[in-house]
């Protein structure tokens, strides 16, 4: 009685030894492949976000691709997209789901080597008008060299609209096609001053404050930066599935935590 209960036992502890070695099953998630648009000047950021969201995530890969907002849009309605980044909401927003998404800071740049280090709105619309033509006023020297960019940019419509306030840049400002060739310029020109998303900046041109706020992801996300723009995502219908869980990520605290590291002000 004593053997068949002893040799009971361990087969008992034996087959409890292969179950704790057995291989947890593996869920195997079907790949899908995620098709984004920004239309806001945030390509590097767009391609940072899919980068962080699918290294631990094999499943999922990503096509991304810059677009004017009006394509953008038509895509995303048509099915050719899956979401797509906007500085602005549609103008017929029948069709497609929309959401807050950031506060896009756009910053006043300057040469390293220019003094100024602060402007009142006022002032910047001198500087922009050419009514302020050398930089005398600011402590510095030389003449003011205002750099623009392309009428359908929108980082153009939001200076004009907040800080030219239908007051016309000069005819001789520097036109460029990309906050890249902005920030090139400026960083080779004394004398220039531009204006780029914070996103984009770096240690080559100085940003300045405007009414003694600085740029910054949390001054635009609080409101008391006024060269500040909202960014939105869209899609055709509310998300569902793999883009559901990609939209909620970027919407919650790791792609907004993501998003400010990026110069971008959170909206939660």
């Amino acid at each position: 009685m004593i053997t068949r209960f002893l040799r009971f036992g361990f087969l008992l502890a034996l087959a409890l030894v292969l179950v704790a070695c057995a291989e947890t099953p593996q869920i195997t998630r079907t790949p899908v492949k995620l098709r984004l648009a920004e239309a806001a000047d945030q390509a590097a950021v767009l391609n940072r976000v899919v980068k962080d969201y699918t290294a631990d995530r094999e499943w999922v890969s990503a096509g991304t691709t810059s677009l004017a907002q009006q394509d953008a849009v038509a895509r995303v309605r048509n099915s050719q997209l899956d979401a797509a980044i906007l500085h602005a909401k549609p103008e017929k927003t029948a069709g497609v789901w929309i959401s807050g998404l950031a506060h896009d800071p756009i910053a006043i740049i300057v040469h390293p080597t220019n003094p100024i280090g602060d402007v009142t709105l006022a002032q910047l619309s001198d500087l922009f008008q050419g009514r302020t033509f050398d930089w005398t006023p600011f402590g510095g020297t030389g003449e003011v060299i205002p750099v623009s960019r392309e009428a359908e940019a929108y980082s153009r419509q939001v200076f004009e609209e907040r800080v030219m306030q239908a007051r016309a840049v000069t005819r001789n400002a520097v036109l460029k096609s990309s906050a890249t060739d902005v920030i090139g310029f400026v960083a080779n020109t004394p004398g220039a001053i531009g204006y780029v998303p914070t996103s984009h900046l770096d240690e080559r041109v100085k940003a300045i404050a405007i009414e003694g706020v600085a740029p910054s992801a949390a001054t635009a996300a609080n409101g008391k930066y006024v060269l500040s723009s909202p960014l939105y995502v869209i899609a055709q219908s509310e998300p569902q599935g793999d883009l559901r869980e990609f939209i909620a990520w970027l919407l919650g605290d790791p792609g907004q935590t993501l998003l400010s590291q990026s110069g971008l002000g959170r909206v939660r």
